[in-house]
């Protein structure tokens, strides 16, 4: 263990082809787990409170779009970027990318812009009912 990263020695079998060469390394991921068509948040719009995972969304409360509303979500998986949302987010809301950064004993929120929306935007899938 180097630096706090822990290193293994992999063989791996790779089927005859003429581009690969002795001696050639490789780089490659192991996946552990994947799903699709689910619906995802950028880590940035997530907020822990009382050990659960919270999120500001536009427009979901009473009164319209103006409003700032916090949700709870349920998430599922996630990678460097993003959460699965397996409950309490509908293809379409609008969430705040949003953290909360301490400053001595003040806290305060920064804003980083808003999701055009979770599961319509680029890097957003909608989950199917009944996974």
């Amino acid at each position: 263990m180097q630096s706090g990263v822990a290193s293994y020695d992999v063989t791996l079998s790779v089927p005859y082809s003429e581009m690969v060469k002795v001696g050639m390394s490789a780089d490659g991921e192991i996946l552990i787990e994947s799903r699709k068509n689910v619906v995802l948040v950028p880590i940035e719009a997530v907020t822990e409170m009382k050990n659960k995972k919270m999120v500001t969304v536009y427009g979901k409360g009473e009164s319209g779009d103006d409003e700032k509303t916090i949700f709870p979500i349920e998430t599922g998986i996630m990678d460097a970027r993003y959460y699965e949302v397996v409950s309490g987010l509908e293809e379409g809301d609008r969430v705040v990318l949003t953290g909360l950064a301490t400053q001595g004993s003040q806290t305060e929120e920064r804003s980083g812009g808003m999701m055009p929306g979770v599961g319509a935007g680029a890097g957003t899938r909608q989950r199917p009912a009944g996974i």
